[in-house]
């Protein structure tokens, strides 16, 4: 099984897969083969995640920009910060390191073994028989990618507009891995060939379109290096979908248009492997044959990316933004984000406002190796952000600091930890040291330090960030910790003699205390001996030598002696030592000058110890914010601790690198018939079983994490409590674990919060009063649960013989390993809030309790809670899919049914409950207008047990979905018109009727007004010709800014303002004197209003 990925960084530290490669090459434990596209749709899913922040120490920095708008959608654009340490291996997005641009969304998919569309789903063979169809199927199986025999479904990350999450598909359905409201739709054109397209729709029945027209990503991967680097994908396959359209039930939209780069490649990754023969080469067969040697793999990774940018986004209003890009040299033939510029309608030429992007290169200089070029030393970081109105005369400025940025190691440079880190190690590889002594001796030139060090980790964060005010925020990181017990760094013992000889003849004899050896951390021990002269060279000779021993004293036995002379000056040897057993060691020399030395070095252990344990990455320590208007430095801490005891991490880490595995090859006797011997093989690899492509997780998070209000609780803080569960690793289903498999994704409640403790800190006992406590429950509720599996499959060798019923040879030439698939439905069923007085005594509780009753649109139908007279007091919620149509008429029947089909999901009948007893209930009518449009037509209410009444009724509405006319029962009708292209009321007129009003004035002018004198003309019909009859209220505005007059029924007039900035600066009266002023100053402006124009 195969596997790619619409993703960038890390590309050979971490694994997905295996490979399969024909006969014994196999067990070299081949790097994992994926297919990293351009590094902009992976940074926006990225940073999608809804439990990033306090349970992963995330810094979080979101800085909008500018809002496009169609009446009845808003599209926020903002650029947003987050990283937990910049990789070795991590490409920039297209607004440099670790910022991202939100301005849309994307679907991107990791393809596992075939691509969904373009390969047969794999049967599931019965394990337990091991019979020909079983051997036939692994055969098939292990085949790799592109025999169009998929083994396992791709997975899809989502993320646009607040929504994130994960996807499969099954048999064209999608199934979300979380269960959602969203309504999700898969468009195919005219068959699976031609690739995917998505439609996903909320419950405000608002779509959103993925993959439309040139909006779609496609990759191909490759590698370069010794036999062994695995298969790639070699031709290119569809593997990120840009949102190409918003849509609003009544019409409105927000399109994205794209452009396609020219086709690009770049490296993606090394990975390096050793694999060595832990028995003898000698197979045990009569002939003498021999196991294979396997040479040593080292692979550097390509990714062919054709991809896509975002030339501008555009408003059904005819709002407008216009982005454009720069050329980059750390990624040639990709660009980064240089300027982006909002137009209105009525001129696409001025920008109202314009962002405009700095970077700067920060250029590597240290940790290179052979695969380093001018390239790979590059990073771009965003330094600075500017906003210009549209005169170009007011600036509000970002700036942006950076720690040592230019520090950083080349990308797929030697020099990382276990977690894809900058370390600061001087590796010559990426092969770690062995954790096992035994392996230390068989993989000798694997000993690169893949440790985490947060002084070289922290390299290229965010530090500071200064806003146009002239405020700034200082973050200040630490290490992620988890608190551990584990041995203390051993006791090195040491036990010596020395000796000289000296001029009499005699010679002269020095012996050890005896030293007993107890808490051994390991058996082995380090004997050293030396032979020293000191006098004349001319005068040495066989007389002048020295002899040493090492003798276990329990046993009575010497274990090691030799005769030390100047051919024979110095030994370094282990030996090995029994627990609780005597020794000393002894000299004796002889010889004038003769200088005789023996050292026994062993280690003891020190005992257990427990401390917070560092891993690699960084969380958030502290944010300091300067507030230039007080003066002053206002700090937030953060604990990743109990508040019970903060010294005492909750980390907990999701999983652990592992990069040793193993392999035994059977191999066919030369000259015989079904007769074999094993070769038994140890891989170590440099990729570990971490993996950044398949995890959704951090590789370590918090279970507790306290907030602090100043540097010690000053202003009080907050603890939060979070599951914390871990992606688990897939189910050996035959022979040996597959170190690149999938993770099954067990830990789909982490990062939930469960528990939020609000606190204040008393100044005189420095004693946490607790001030709210609320806590959440959570149901995984079982009617929607789902369980899919995916394979990795194998092949160790190749058989040289079959039989009918397939022999223990056959089948163990095969590794099967199967990942599990959970999608599951899971809300909170209660929240308890509890409140404290100033003392943090007199609890008083509340809970509220909610209740899904239907499967088919997973919204809360009851919410439930306790009064302070213990009263229950239900709210019942009915949406269209719950409600009985079979005693409505056929409109409202009619409304209800294309509610459903466009699900759109209000709540049709809302009713409060005290105790049992209804209080009150609120229906909400639909139904489908002549114009198509499905709206409310009227409002009903009950109280009690009187009778349902209508209480608004909607008489008309316009093609966008502009109400035109409604009515209060027993009241007058107030009718509105819309103006500038149906965006804005321009008149509510109260006391007459739509046919009436429209009739007085032109339509066309409103929608379209030349100038706002001729509208308020025109408007001035109204009042004059429903002059006694009716009440008017007319309005001018701005389109896309805002009001600019307004005249009440008394026919008094008020005037709006605006600055640069398209904000509201003053309002008038109609003497022109101001009401309400409005000012806007930042950094380096006078204080005051100096452009209030009085």
């Amino acid at each position: 099984m195969h596997v790619f990925v619409r993703t960038i960084v890390f590309f050979m530290t971490l694994t997905l897969t295996a490979t399969n490669v024909s006969g014994q090459h196999e067990t070299t434990g081949q790097p994992p083969t994926i297919m990293p596209p351009s590094p902009n749709a992976f940074a926006i899913t990225r940073y999608g995640g809804i439990h990033v922040g306090l349970q992963t120490g995330t810094p979080q920095i979101d800085i909008p920009l500018f809002k496009i708008s169609a009446k009845n959608l808003d599209l926020p654009v903002s650029l947003f910060y987050t990283s937990n340490g910049v990789k070795v291996d991590e490409i920039a997005s297209r607004t440099g390191m670790s910022w991202v641009l939100h301005a849309g969304g994307v679907i991107t998919r990791m393809v596992v073994d075939d691509p969904d569309e373009s390969g047969t789903p794999a049967t599931t063979p019965n394990f337990a028989v091991q019979d020909r169809a079983l051997l036939n199927w692994l055969d098939a199986a292990s085949l790799g990618n592109g025999d169009r025999n998929d083994l396992s479904p791709d997975f899809f990350n989502f993320n646009f507009n607040g929504y994130s999450g994960k996807f499969i598909i099954k048999g064209n359905k999608v199934i979300p891995i979380e269960k959602t409201s969203l309504k999700f739709e898969t468009i195919f054109g005219s068959g699976l060939s031609l690739g995917y397209a998505f439609k996903i729709t909320d419950p405000a029945g608002i779509s959103y379109y993925f993959g439309e027209g040139n909006s779609t990503e496609s990759s191909q991967t490759s590698s370069f290096g010794t036999d062994g680097c695995g298969r790639n994908y070699g031709t290119p396959v569809n593997t990120s979908w840009y949102l190409s359209r918003i849509v609003h039930p009544n019409g409105d939209a927000i399109t994205f248009n794209y452009q396609q780069l020219t086709l690009y490649s770049y490296a993606t990754g090394v990975s390096q492997t050793l694999t060595k023969l832990t028995n003898s080469t000698q197979i045990p067969c009569t002939s003498g044959a021999r196991c294979e040697y396997i040479p040593d793999g080292d692979c550097k990774s390509l990714a062919t990316v054709n991809a896509v940018y975002l030339t501008d986004i555009v408003s059904s209003d005819g709002e407008k933004v216009i982005f454009t890009y720069t050329s980059r040299t750390d990624l040639p033939g990709d660009v980064l984000l240089d300027k982006m510029s909002l137009y209105y309608p009525g001129d696409a030429v001025n920008a109202v406002k314009t962002a405009q992007l700095t970077y700067v290169y920060a250029t590597a200089t240290g940790y290179t190796n052979s695969y380093t070029d001018a390239i790979l030393k590059l990073r771009p970081f965003l330094i600075a952000m500017t906003i210009q109105d549209k005169n170009k005369t007011n600036i509000q400025r970002h700036s942006f600091q950076y720690n040592d940025m230019n520090a950083l190691p080349p990308r797929l440079s030697f020099s990382q930890d276990h977690f894809g880190y900058f370390n600061g190690a001087s590796n010559i590889n990426l092969l770690p040291t062995p954790t096992v002594a035994s392996q230390k001796t068989l993989f000798p030139m694997a000993y690169a330090n893949r440790e985490p060090e947060f002084s070289y980790g922290s390299k290229g964060m965010l530090t500071k960030v200064i806003y146009p005010t002239g405020g700034y925020d200082t973050i200040i990181y630490a290490a992620p910790t988890r608190y551990v017990t584990e041995p203390a760094p051993s006791i090195a013992t040491v036990l010596s003699a020395t000796a000289q000889g000296n001029s009499s003849g005699v010679p002269v004899t020095n012996i050890s205390e005896v030293m007993t050896a107890t808490n051994l951390v390991e058996g082995n021990a380090r004997l050293g001996v030396e032979f020293i002269y000191g006098g004349n060279p001319d005068e040495l000779d066989f007389h002048n030598h020295a002899n040493v021993y090492f003798t276990d004293i329990t046993t009575n036995k010497v274990v090691f002696s030799t005769d030390m002379n100047s051919d024979n000056p110095s030994q370094v040897l282990n030996v090995s030592l029994e627990l609780n057993h005597q020794y000393s060691v002894k000299v004796v020399a002889y010889g004038n000058y003769t200088i005789g030395n023996i050292v026994l070095t062993y280690y003891r252990s020190a005992g257990m110890v427990s401390y917070n344990k560092p891993t690699g990455g960084i969380v958030i320590d502290k944010v300091k914010t300067y507030d230039p208007t007080s003066n002053k430095f206002n700090t937030k801490r953060y604990y990743y601790a109990a508040l019970s005891d903060l010294t005492k991490s909750t980390g907990r880490m999701t999983f652990n690198p592992k990069y040793d595995s193993y392999s035994s090859v059977k191999v066919n006797c030369p000259g015989t018939i079904c007769h074999y011997g094993s070769c038994d093989y140890t891989i170590l690899t440099s990729y570990s079983l971490l993996n950044l492509y398949a995890f959704s997780q951090a590789h370590i998070c918090f279970q507790k994490v306290v907030e602090a209000i100043g540097e010690n609780f000053e202003g009080g803080g907050v603890e939060h409590v979070y599951e914390t569960a871990a992606d688990q690793p897939g189910e050996i289903v035959m022979g040996q674990d597959i170190l690149t498999s999938l993770f099954s994704n067990n830990g789909y409640m982490n990062g939930k919060e469960t528990q939020s403790l609000s606190i204040s800190k008393n100044s005189a006992t420095g004693v946490f009063l607790p001030v709210k406590l609320t806590t959440t429950e959570y149901v995984e509720d079982s009617r929607l649960s789902e369980l899919y599996y995916g394979y990795t499959v194998r092949k160790v060798y190749e058989v040289g013989c079959q039989s009918t019923i397939p022999s223990t040879y056959e089948i163990g030439a095969y590794d099967v390993k199967r990942h599990y698939i959970f999608s599951r439905w899971i809300y909170p069923s209660s929240v308890t809030t509890t409140t404290y007085d100033v003392n943090g005594q007199n609890p008083f509780t509340t809970t509220i309790s909610y209740g899904y009753n239907n499967i088919q649109h997973l919204l809360p139908t009851t919410v439930s809670q306790t009064n302070s007279k213990q009263e229950v007091m239900k709210m019942v919620y009915q949406y269209p899919q719950d409600v009985n149509t079979s005693q409505l008429d056929a409109t409202t029947t009619e409304g209800i049914t294309a509610l459903i089909n466009k699900h759109i999901q209000p709540a049709i009948i809302t009713e409060q409950y005290r105790g049992s007893i209804l209080t009150n209930r609120l229906v909400q009518n639909y139904k489908v207008w002549d114009n198509g449009l499905v709206a409310m037509q009227n409002i009903q209410t009950q109280e009690g047990t009187f009778p349902l009444e209508t209480r608004v009724e909607f008489k008309k509405y316009g093609t966008t979905g502009n109400i035109l006319e409604q009515s209060k029962v027993n009241a007058a009708s107030q009718v509105t018109l819309w103006g500038y292209n149906n965006r804005y009321p321009v008149a509510i007129v109260t006391g007459s009727d739509y046919a009436t009003v429209a009739a007085l004035v032109n339509l066309t002018v409103l929608q379209a007004p030349a100038s706002e004198a001729v509208l308020k003309a025109e408007l001035s019909k109204l009042r004059n010709g429903l002059k006694g009859k009716a009440q008017v209220i007319t309005a001018t505005y701005i389109p896309s800014i805002g009001i600019t007059s307004k005249i009440d029924v008394a026919g008094i007039e008020e005037f709006y303002e605006y600055d640069s900035f398209q904000r509201l600066r003053l309002i008038r009266d109609r003497n022109n004197n101001i009401i309400k002023q409005f000012c806007y100053n930042y950094a380096g402006m006078p204080l005051g209003c100096p452009d209030a124009g009085f």
